[in-house]
């Protein structure tokens, strides 16, 4: 049997750019295109879920909510990059399902003490082909040691 060390770059294309759409629907609280992207099932393990297996897209969708109505109280002074560095994608399940792993860093302006700053992250995030549609099933976050 053959070895896969890397997938083809039109999966790994697709996949990265899901994950693009996807980070960027979080940055701006979007939570109709997160949604869209997402299983209502989703699974993860992430700081916000305190070292448990967090199951459902509603524990996501509270952070969504009130994140969102942070940013319009503040008149949407945020502001905010986000760059996805080093993505690797690994395709599973004969290309109908994939891996990618990355760091995550965003660079956003702190206004209280007037300068930028950035913050950075770990993610893995599985995605899977249901019926056609790329799906994101589950991710894993932790914060970026320094």
């Amino acid at each position: 049997s053959k070895m896969q060390t890397q997938s083809p770059p039109e999966y790994s294309s697709i996949i990265i750019k899901l994950t693009e759409e996807l980070n960027q629907a979080i940055l701006d609280c979007n939570l109709k295109r997160y949604n869209e992207l997402t299983s209502p099932n989703i699974t993860c393990f992430e700081p916000e879920g305190d070292g448990q297996l967090i199951t459902g897209i509603k524990f996501h969708e509270f952070y969504f909510k009130g994140w969102a109505a942070q940013k319009v109280k503040e008149d949407n002074k945020v502001r905010t990059n986000l760059s996805i560095l080093n993505p690797f994608v690994k395709m599973l399940a004969d290309n109908k399902a994939a891996v990618i792993a990355y760091i995550k860093i965003i660079q956003y302006f702190d206004e209280t003490e007037n300068t930028f700053k950035s913050v950075s992250w770990e993610e893995t995030r599985v995605w899977n082909l249901e019926d056609g549609k790329w799906v994101h099933v589950h991710f894993h976050r932790s914060f970026c040691r320094k």
